[in-house]
């Protein structure tokens, strides 16, 4: 038998604080920003359904089964603090903790060059952006591994190397492949209305080191 809404809430909750423990803190750090990302596109997209179809004549029928009211509930009321969020399900039956990313627009994605970095002001910090193509990251501008700067590094299609020593990083992944075992510490990135944006309310991640 399938488990039903309150178990499956409750199974999530168990998780979600089973993550807090994860001894690698980096790693803690890149998995809730996974998970908040996520929720942000879901709440875009719930939001929207709600607004659409609020006065379809069918719609208080549907909010009424259980699938649909816990979603509304996690996602439709946005009427508390958006970088300390509180949302519960009838009956109290979890509560999820989630930060919704607060993006900020940096520049027209169309000016990105693709053969050089592009260094941006982030909230008063210099931060890089690199693109290949339609894929952009947004990473520290200091590289991790021999303390050199990307700000005047190369870009070789999806891959930066640093002014220093050439330490090169494949930006996709934030993970070097020139041998080394070090990472960029990366932003969440999002393209909205053909500019690019980054979550500022995050800490940037990073991928753990190469496997061995």
């Amino acid at each position: 038998m399938s488990p039903t809404i309150e178990q499956l809430c409750v199974k999530l909750d168990e998780q979600i604080r089973g993550l807090e423990n994860l001894p690698h803190a980096e790693t803690r750090e890149q998995v809730f920003t996974i998970l908040q990302l996520i929720d942000q596109l879901h709440r875009d997209g719930i939001r929207k359904i709600a607004e659409t179809f609020a006065d379809h004549p069918d719609w208080n029928r549907i909010c009424q089964s259980p699938e649909v009211d816990v979603l509304l509930t996690f996602y439709a009321n946005d009427e508390t603090d958006e970088t300390e969020r509180v949302e519960q399900t009838p009956g109290n039956l979890v509560q999820l903790r989630v930060n919704a990313p607060v993006f900020e627009t940096l520049m027209p994605f169309d000016e990105l060059p693709e053969t050089k970095p592009t260094v941006v002001d982030l909230q008063g910090n210099s931060v890089v952006l690199a693109r290949s193509g339609n894929e952009i990251s947004c990473f520290d501008p200091t590289c991790r591994s021999c303390g050199g700067s990307f700000t005047r590094g190369m870009v070789r299609g999806p891959i930066i190397m640093c002014d220093r020593s050439n330490c090169a990083y494949d930006f996709r992944t934030g993970r070097q492949v020139d041998g080394g075992d070090s990472s960029l510490r990366i932003y969440p990135v999002s393209i909205r209305n053909g500019s690019v944006a980054v979550a500022v309310n995050f800490k940037p991640a990073t991928m753990p080191g190469k496997s061995s």
